[in-house]
């Protein structure tokens, strides 16, 4: 059972990958790594070149342009947590 929690809570195996629905497992090193690439390629791009983005293994585009939540819902939520937060707006 401990081997199982330990998969389901490492990005590089592919049970974690499975559960969160990527295609394909990236361990935290490589994450990093192709974070960091990112950053770098993009910092030192020429400005009218598009964008470098690395290949990640979900997906990008997932929930643009959609809300999670409509405005009534989201009115909703902040009531309730303004009259249970213990910092005043």
């Amino acid at each position: 059972m401990a081997l199982v929690s330990a998969l389901r809570e490492d990005p590089g195996s592919h049970l974690y990958a499975a559960l969160a629905g990527w295609a394909f497992p990236m361990p935290r090193p490589d994450l990093n790594a192709a974070l960091l690439a990112q950053r770098v390629v993009n910092f030192l791009r020429d400005q009218s070149e598009k964008p470098w983005a690395a290949d990640w293994p979900w997906d990008s585009d997932l929930g643009r342009g959609q809300a999670d939540v409509t405005d009534e819902e989201r009115e909703r939520l902040r009531a309730r947590l303004r009259s249970v937060s213990a910092i005043p707006d």
